[in-house]
């Protein structure tokens, strides 16, 4: 079934400057069959593309149920059966599908779209019920009567008032789907920027990390000091700096040691190395 747009009215009725009794009535009553048609039409459309989002949305979120509880499971099989070649990543792994699946769901707005849909043809079908119910009743009044100006312009304006309130009920659906997909955009996009900070965080960790190291009297040492890094000499320095390159991220200790007469002298401490990143030390010999 093609999408909704509009139609033409059909063939222009020749104008008369007087209209029988006959005339007015096929007149009116193709008025008539025209807004009611529009309104069956845009109510088919709707149950008709109703079925396609139900069944991949149903579809999308009962895969999601289904992930969740692997989720779930695989962390307690992984403690029942420790023998077993479990492996607990597996969890992460189907907690992602689950989110994939929702997230492709609210972005081709399936789930909600399948509701929409449903709430608009029922709104159509009560709006259009309503309509049917008025226009019989008006014609049961002005039966067997000639039909006045103010009564063809009370029906006519019957036919547009209901049109236009047909017209809103779709606009109103229309609005809620933009709105819906846009939300979903910004859903996607920020998503996207987790993502890829979460990716050059990744890939920042994996860097090599450095050092920049002061030993505040360090020029007072008689001769060099040396520096140890988790326990291993990485050099001799003089002066009051040294800095440290290509060092794994993570805690480590660094430990000085020197010689200030007339005894030697040291300082340690522990330091975070961030891959990347330049971090600084104050050591004071003592």
């Amino acid at each position: 079934m093609e999408d909704l747009k509009p139609s033409n009215f059909g063939s222009p009725r020749k104008m008369k400057s007087i209209w029988t009794p006959e005339e007015t009535t096929i007149a009116l009553e193709e008025l008539y069959t025209y807004v009611t048609g529009k309104a069956s039409e845009a109510i088919n459309w709707y149950y008709v593309k109703r079925n396609p989002k139900r069944i991949v949305g149903l579809t999308l979120r009962y895969c999601s149920i289904v992930f969740i509880a692997l989720a779930g499971i695989i962390p307690i099989l992984v403690t029942m059966y420790p023998k077993c070649n479990y492996n607990p990543g597996w969890a992460a792994i189907a907690v992602a599908l689950a989110g994939l699946m929702i997230a492709i769901d609210k972005f081709g707005g399936f789930t909600s779209g399948w509701i929409r849909y449903v709430v608009a043809a029922q709104k159509l079908n009560q709006a259009l019920e309503e309509f049917r119910f008025t226009w019989e009743s008006d014609k049961h009044r002005l039966a067997g009567s000639a039909i006045s100006p103010d009564e063809i312009k009370t029906l006519v304006n019957n036919c547009k008032e209901f049109l236009e309130k047909a017209q809103t009920i779709v606009s109103d659906e229309t609005q809620k789907w933009v709105g819906e997909f846009q939300s979903a955009l910004k859903d996607i996009e920020a998503s996207a920027k987790v993502a890829e900070d979460a990716a050059k965080s990744t890939v920042k960790a994996k860097e090599d990390g450095a050092i920049a190291l002061t030993v505040t009297n360090g020029s007072s040492c008689n001769g060099p000091w040396v520096v140890y890094l988790n326990g291993s000499k990485t050099g001799d320095y003089t002066g009051n700096n040294a800095a440290l390159s290509h060092i794994k991220p993570g805690i480590v200790v660094i430990k000085v040691t020197g010689s200030i007469p007339p005894k030697s002298v040291q300082a340690e401490q522990p330091v975070t190395v961030k891959g990347g990143e330049i971090a600084t030390l104050s050591l004071t010999l003592s």
